[in-house]
């Protein structure tokens, strides 16, 4: 496994060539054999947790990889247990697959959710979520749905643009607060995906106080000068930093243009960071996401897992 602490594994967009899906970009830690395996690897429509997103046109989380999952032999020798599969629109159309690979074997709590929109309803409903020792979190969650403008959900759906809580337990935005404390969980991101001018989906991270799976966060906004830092966080654990913009790695603001540019998820390996005490150090990874609304990139969010 990359890392006991880390349960993104992997990271990789998908996007369709001649009827298919292909690899464009995939960062695996030391999973080498994933990686190749990964890099020759097709999905047609329907096909493997890529080809179900495209066909469906929603966000999956399969939580069994043992049957549907086209990889599933190389994700087990992995240690990846599970899969987030979110679609990817350029105005209507799919313009790519993003999935996550997760492990459950972490030494520290997290939880990757996906919210849908009830058009039916105007709410946002569980879809699905990866979750590592918050068990009571996973079991609540399924029963709650969110208002527009309520919780983080919900408040993510009516700005936009991502949306940070600095302390869920202390929020009392946070419909979950009680339970989020219980389990270890400390700071929360909402992002939304769009179709058009419509949120469809939101996911939520949550990370652990100690030992988050969110190494570090940077959300740019777009400004007069161009793209500016609003929100830096250089260690998911630490207080975010107070001057963003002079602080922030210049890698995270050039990854931010180049997705404003293409519009696209930029997937990348990242830097080195520590591990274990007496392990050598793994390498992180990069997903750069381009908030777009249909008619403009309104920011991107930068992660570092």
């Amino acid at each position: 496994m990359q890392d006991a602490r880390s349960p993104i594994q992997g990271a990789e967009l998908w996007v369709p060539k001649d009827d298919q899906l292909v690899l464009r970009a995939g960062a695996y830690g030391p999973h080498t054999e994933f990686a190749r395996v990964s890099a020759r690897t097709r999905f047609a429509r329907n096909e493997g947790l890529p080809g179900t997103v495209w066909a469906e046109q929603r966000a999956l989380v399969w939580r069994d990889l043992r049957t549907h999952f086209v990889r599933a032999e190389y994700a087990a020798a992995a240690g990846i247990d599970a899969a987030l599969g979110i679609p990817w629109y350029a105005g209507r159309e799919l313009a790519g697959v993003i999935t996550l690979l997760f492990t459950v074997s972490t030494d520290a709590a997290a939880c990757i959710e996906i919210w849908n929109h009830d058009e039916s309803v105007p709410v946002l409903r569980h879809g699905g979520g990866l979750y590592a020792h918050a068990e009571e979190f996973a079991r609540v969650s399924p029963l709650v749905q969110f208002p527009y403008a309520v919780g983080l959900p919900g408040s993510t759906w009516s700005s936009g643009i991502p949306v940070v809580v600095d302390d869920v337990r202390a929020s009392s935005e946070f419909v979950r607060a009680e339970l989020a404390a219980r389990a270890g969980l400390k700071r929360a991101i909402g992002i939304p995906i769009y179709r058009e001018r419509k949120v469809v989906h939101v996911v939520t991270l949550l990370g652990a106080e100690v030992g988050s799976f969110v190494g570090a966060f940077e959300l740019f906004v777009q400004g007069e000068q161009g793209l500016v830092s609003k929100v830096c966080f250089d260690d998911w654990s630490s207080p975010p930093a107070g001057k963003a913009v002079e602080a922030a790695p210049r890698a995270r603001e050039i990854l931010a243009r180049e997705a404003r540019y293409s519009r696209l998820p930029i997937i990348s390996p990242g830097p080195a960071v520590s591990a274990e005490p007496g392990q050598p150090p793994r390498s992180s990874i990069l997903v750069t996401l381009p908030i777009h609304d249909g008619v403009r990139v309104r920011a991107v969010a930068c992660f570092e897992f």
